[in-house]
């Protein structure tokens, strides 16, 4: 294909602009690092990049700050898990943004742990469904029975294994009071319920007391009162904040729940625990920056609209709750996370350990980072930062029709109290004598200096540090000066030699409390005690090329690839640390003290530094800066395959100050490989017809203009063609849903989970929607509910749809959606499904109703005949309970809705109109029948 290549002239962080390419694609490539005589330390960085890549992806706002700026150039499947996990990402009505970890025991919105069973707290659970984590590490047990529970107002059901213990009300007021049971508010700051609540009115509240020790009586004025949204039908989460009512302090030792104006109401009531505040003062900051790489690197302005007021309310919360304007730094004011250590050891050596205290507060989550916050500042700072860029494009930029910000939220608003917590940082957690960061400040005012590494690589990287305070920095980290005191000096603070230990002073006393005897192992042996990440190197690397030069930083980075070079040698991370004297793994389960695989999804940061260092590119809200700073040796760095925007670029950066930028393809015209999955079908001619409706779909998804797609038909899927993930979507044809009625058809499902994991989409066709008693568990559930929001079920006791040919009215759901685009109603005689099955309490709010029909004609009901979920994983899902004839697709409209379902499953632009399509003479397709 004809390139487009130019060459620029290098402007110090000049801003670039996007370039107009022709309409000709290319096939999205990996990414590749490029420099003449080093092709040895290239290849070991290559792998090392794409060893990390595919897993570097979470629904956890931890990674947030990570894991987009090291993918989002790299991969399309990348942008879109990143684009559908940051829209869905959950944001209270305060503006916290949740956590997203796996289901734990505290704040459902916080970290996992510290647990109630850790606390001296405790939890009441009529089911334990889904607790996996709490099962095998405190063998969590459901509640038998209700009996020492006080229940008025209300019938007892009696207790459903997944769902709890289920009341049905009698009366105006329910009450549940829970048995006696003894524990302080410091471990309660919450109070969290897990439940569901159906039947109710409008004006249904209800309302939580409390009991403190000693007293017997429910006083009247204390208590927390809630309202019943049409939402909480599904099983949720509340987390009632008590310790903000007047005087909660003391042992509580009694809860009572009423509810008001109920009679009627369901009550399903799974758990009731006192909640640790698990809360992280980081998420805020990282849901930001995550927000801003994302629009950077793709310059999606829909995302921007949909989500720009989320932003705002993020920041608001960061800057209020924590006190930001006032005192020009994070200082947190939540219960635990004073600074304080949950281990107090007296004079003589004597532990006490104070379970509420030391609550972690970001990634070290041992650590009891709170109070006055140096690392939560850090990531707040580049926050501020951040949104000031994304606030200026935004009023340059009227196109993108985005609601301007004034006052305290404007740019220059933000930018001036930037400037105002990076001065107030290089004082305030400066240890002169150390002369280095503290990692926080207690409420007392004690700062913790344990040789916290990360936090003075990632004040350098992010711009906290002045030019003193970061050459200081290196000179105690390069062993140039001792730091009288720490356990780890000189050479040894790179022992690891993949990074610097993560503290060099070590740390005995200053833990959150359920870490509660951080003496038993040994120095180094724990990853926040001496033991070191991977990942973090790249700021170690980038503070270096700030500080140091690009000299430096390669030098260190060689360090580095001579490491993984004898990794890769041993068989991999496991292997080689199997060896003795070598360190210990942290990381899935187990414990340790160097972070490299499992969860530490972050390592995918190191190689990074060839496009953010070495090649000094940034994106921006409307172009992107360039600044290289190549090492004395180098005569050239190339970077291939950066995804830019709507852009594929190649850019080298020469010794002599040239760039040169390759333009290589336009990102919306990229190829989208599209499958359609062929089951077996023994209907007469004219019905059905599988393989001719393959064939149909092929040529009008190849034939269409809206996306640039390669379409394959299929009968199986192998082991060959689920390595290849790149798949946008699979459309299945058949009698049932293909896998139930293959011969290899449990590999098939297994291995289109694997697909489905990855973020595939998939859309269903007619009898492909269906499934049998015998393809379903007890409970009905089935993968097809997890990937596309329903099926139809035939001959299943659990839920009975309806086949039936009929004139049916097919008509579009009055909201705006992209499968909707350029369709109207339309009529026509076929067979729609009905009453299809959607879980045992029928549509959820997740579900994305796409068309309905008044069916059948003797007994008409509103049914939903098309439909579409968007899946946790990142992927799209839908059902299309058409076509019975093979005719049928001679209708415009209903074309048009199954290449817009099609095509928005495989994460394509559908256009305004919707998709267009031109259809030949049905028999094209060679059928066994068409009329």
């Amino acid at each position: 294909m004809k390139l487009w290549t130019r060459l620029v002239a290098l402007l110090l962080l000049a801003t670039l602009p996007k370039f107009i390419f022709g309409q000709e694609s290319v096939e999205q490539k990996w990414p590749q690092f490029e420099v003449p005589g080093a092709e040895r330390e290239m290849g070991l960085l290559n792998r090392l990049h794409e060893a990390h890549h595919e897993r570097a992806f979470s629904n956890c706002t931890l990674w947030d700050r990570w894991l987009p700026h090291a993918t989002l150039w790299a991969s399309e499947t990348k942008r879109q898990n990143v684009r559908h996990s940051l829209l869905h990402r959950r944001i209270d009505d305060e503006g916290y943004v949740a956590m997203q970890q796996h289901r734990g025991m505290a704040h459902s919105d916080g970290w996992p742990f510290p647990a109630w069973q850790q606390s001296t707290g405790h939890g009441f659970h009529f089911s334990i469904d889904r607790e996996v984590w709490a099962v095998q590490n405190f063998g969590l047990k459901p509640l038998a029975t209700w009996d020492d529970w006080g229940i008025a107002g209300a019938d007892v059901l009696g207790i459903e294994p997944q769902r709890g213990l289920q009341l049905k009300g009698t009366a105006e007021q329910i009450q549940i009071t829970t048995p006696s049971f003894r524990c302080g508010t410091i471990v309660a700051p919450f109070v969290r319920i897990e439940w569901a609540l159906t039947g109710h009115r409008p004006e249904t509240e209800y309302r939580l007391e409390w009991l403190f020790e000693g007293e017997n009586e429910w006083p009247s004025e204390r208590f927390f009162t809630g309202r019943i949204n049409a939402q909480d039908a599904e099983m949720h989460y509340v987390n009632l904040p008590l310790y903000r009512q007047p005087g909660y302090g003391g042992l509580v030792t009694n809860y009572r729940l009423t509810f008001f104006n109920a009679a009627g109401i369901q009550v399903d009531f799974k758990s009731l625990i006192t909640a640790i505040d698990t809360r992280h003062p980081i998420t805020n900051s990282n849901y930001l920056r995550g927000c801003a790489d994302y629009f950077c690197w793709t310059g999606d302005v829909e995302f921007l609209q949909e989500n720009i007021e989320r932003l705002r309310l993020a920041m608001r919360f960061a800057l209020a709750e924590f006190r930001v304007r006032e005192g020009r730094h994070v200082f947190v004011p939540w219960v635990g996370h004073n600074g304080r250590s949950g281990i107090e050891i007296d004079q003589d050596g004597n532990k006490t350990l104070k379970p509420g205290w030391g609550v972690g507060n970001n990634y070290w989550d041992l650590l009891p980072f709170g109070g006055h916050d140096g690392l939560a500042t850090i990531y707040l700072y580049d926050a501020l930062l951040r949104m000031a860029e994304l606030e200026d494009a935004i009023e340059t930029h009227s196109e993108w029709q985005v609601p301007v910000v004034e006052g305290l939220e404007s740019a220059g608003a933000l930018r001036d109290l930037a400037e105002r917590v990076r001065a107030d940082f290089q004082e305030r957690f400066w240890n002169q004598e150390t002369e280095r960061f503290v990692g926080w400040l207690d409420v007392e005012g004690r700062a913790y200096d344990y040789g916290l590494t990360f936090v003075n690589l990632e004040a350098i990287a992010y711009g906290l540090a002045s030019d003193e305070q970061a050459t200081k920095i290196f000179a105690w980290l390069d062993g140039e000066r001792i730091v009288e005191g720490d356990t780890s000096v000189g050479a040894d603070i790179y022992h690891w030699r993949f990074a610097p230990r993560a503290t060099t002073r070590r740390n005995v006393e200053s833990y959150v409390w359920a870490w509660s005897a951080p003496e038993s192992i040994a120095w180094g042996g724990q990853v926040q005690d001496g033991g070191a990440v991977l990942g973090f190197s790249y700021h170690d690397l980038m503070a270096r090329i700030k500080v140091l030069g690009a000299d430096n930083a390669w030098a260190r980075l060689k360090e580095i690839l001579d490491w993984y070079e004898e990794v890769e040698a041993a068989g991999g991370y496991r292997a080689y640390y199997a060896q003795a004297n070598r360190g210990t793994l942290q990381g899935g389960g187990t414990a340790g003290g160097l972070g490299l695989d499992q969860e530490f999804l972050e390592s995918i940061l190191v190689p990074q530094i060839m496009l953010y260092g070495f090649l000094g590119f940034e994106p921006t809200p409307d172009g992107y800066r360039l600044s290289p700073q190549l090492p004395s040796d180098w005569k050239s760095l190339t970077v291939r395959n950066v995804q830019h925007q709507n852009e594929t670029l190649h850019i080298t950066a020469y010794a002599d100050g040239r760039v040169e930028i390759e333009e290589v393809g336009n990102m919306q015209e990229a190829v989208k490989q599209i499958w359609i999955l062929v089951g077996p079908s023994e209907h007469p001619p004219g019905t059905h017809e599988v393989a001719a409706t393959a064939r149909l779909l092929k040529y009008l998804l190849e034939n269409q203009s809206a996306a640039n797609v390669q379409v394959s038909i299929i009968d199986t899927i192998d082991d060959a063609l689920v390595e290849q993930s790149e798949v946008a979507t699979i459309v299945c044809l058949g009698d049932f849903f293909p896998p139930t009625r293959m011969e290899d058809g449990t590999e098939v499902q297994a291995r289109l989970q694997r697909l489905m994991d990855r973020g595939c989409g998939m859309l269903c066709l007619h009898f492909a929607t269906g499934v049998a008693q015998k393809d379903v568990a007890a409970d009905g559930h089935h993968p097809l509910l997890d990937w596309i929001g329903g099926y139809f079920a035939t001959a299943c006791e659990h839920h009975h749809s309806v086949a039936k040919i009929m004139q049916a009215t097919i008509e579009p759901v009055e909201y705006e959606h992209p499968v909707l685009r350029g369709w109207r109603t339309f009529e026509f005689y076929d067979e729609p499904y009905y009453n299809n099955y959607f879980g045992p309490r029928g549509p959820g709010p997740d579900l994305q109703i796409f068309a309905t029909s008044q069916i059948p004609p003797e007994n008409p009901q509103r049914e939903i005949v098309a439909w579409g979920i968007e899946r946790e994983d990142g992927g799209r899902g839908s059902g299309i309970v058409m076509p019975h004839f093979f005719r049928s697709w001679r209708h415009d409209d209903f074309r048009t809705l199954v290449l817009n379902a099609t095509l928005w499953t495989a994460r394509c632009e559908i256009p305004h109109n919707g998709v267009d399509s031109l259809l030949p003479d049905l028999k094209t397709f060679d059928p066994e029948g068409v009329d």
